[in-house]
């Protein structure tokens, strides 16, 4: 059975990314789940910020990307938070 863990990025009101990312045993994987959040005031900068931050994720950690992006959007009458999630490997 493998371990899946996830890489979370999240951007906050004004875009500016607040870094949470948790490992726990991901260290010994060669393929996990990573993603990137965002909540801006439109679902189109959401969406860009959470992509933004997700390709950012991948350079930084040094993983290449295997697969489909999956966009998930939630809208309120204020603000849209969009998350970006993909497997990666080293």
């Amino acid at each position: 059975m493998r371990k899946i863990s996830s890489l979370l990025i999240v951007g906050g009101l004004v875009g500016v990314p607040a870094h949470m990312l948790t490992a726990g045993t991901a260290a010994a994987a060669k393929c996990q789940t990573v993603g990137s959040g965002s909540t801006q005031m439109t679902e189109d900068l959401a969406r860009e910020t959470a992509m933004s931050g997700l390709k950012d994720l991948l350079a930084s950690s040094g993983m290449r990307p295997r697969g489909r992006v999956t966009m998930t959007c939630s809208t309120t009458l204020i603000v849209s938070t969009c998350n970006a999630r993909q497997r990666a490997c080293r």
